[in-house]
């Protein structure tokens, strides 16, 4: 990415699979943030304004489910896009999700630069 980095924010309950994307995407330039507490989220966004750019979530996760992200952020930060992963994708599936306010669905094992890809892709639609 050319300019201003543009800062991630990742939620999934694997902490491997946290931590494999966030080195991945600060390889490929971007500031990240990550959790494994999917209920943290709302309180990140909530006290730290216009700092994130994007959103990557897990769609299976205790607590709050990527269902139930979708949902609340869309409410709370109406701006902010978010991706989803999962590793039960159907058609049924992602158009409910894409209905709720994703801007894009990734499936679940992502392989090479898939999840960068898809994250310029959204951020340079924005």
């Amino acid at each position: 990415m050319v300019g201003d980095k543009k800062h991630i924010l990742v939620v999934d309950d694997d902490p491997l699979l946290v931590r494999l994307n966030k080195r991945q995407l600060e390889n490929s330039g971007y500031d990240v943030s990550i959790t494994t507490e999917s209920t943290d989220v709302l309180e990140l966004l909530r006290n730290n304004p216009g700092t994130y750019h994007l959103l990557v979530t897990d769609l299976i996760m205790p607590g709050l489910s990527g269902r139930g992200l979708l949902e609340k952020v869309g409410i709370q930060s109406p701006d902010l896009p978010i991706i989803v992963l999962t590793g039960q994708l159907d058609r049924e599936t992602e158009q409910e999700l894409l209905a709720l306010g994703a801007k894009a669905i990734v499936g679940k094992p992502v392989f090479g630069n898939e999840l960068v890809a898809v994250i310029d892709r959204v951020l340079a639609e924005e």
